[in-house]
């Protein structure tokens, strides 16, 4: 179940793109625990678009192939993990699994991936 919805996280990023506040004290004023979940929501808007913002009812299984892309771009792109999840509109949490199942001291990443399908 999420915990803010989809109308809550469009308002705050319009609220945010309107120039007159940071998303420090912006997320303060929403209650949010951090200001991380307001940046990832903002860098999901802008790399997605407000509809992306959308709360998801049902679960996604991506391919290998998709998954294996993620875990690349986060690799060859100097990009934290919240806006990485942002380009691909996934959750942060998806892109540290991929992350921690493709560390070298790991299983390989195509065995992990496909275990976890």
């Amino acid at each position: 179940m999420t915990k803010h919805s989809t109308d809550f996280k469009i308002k705050s990023v319009q609220k945010y793109f309107e120039g007159n506040i940071s998303i420090s004290s912006l997320s303060k004023e929403l209650k949010l625990p951090n200001s991380t979940i307001l940046r990832g929501w903002i860098y999901t808007a802008c790399q997605q678009g407000l509809e992306a913002l959308r709360v998801k009812r049902h679960t996604n299984k991506y391919s290998l192939d998709f998954k294996a892309k993620v875990v690349e771009y986060y690799q060859t792109h100097n990009l934290g993990v919240v806006k990485v999840a942002a380009v691909f509109n996934i959750s942060a949490s998806q892109v540290y699994k991929g992350l921690i199942y493709a560390t070298p001291w790991c299983l390989p990443l195509w065995l992990v991936l496909f275990l976890l399908l």
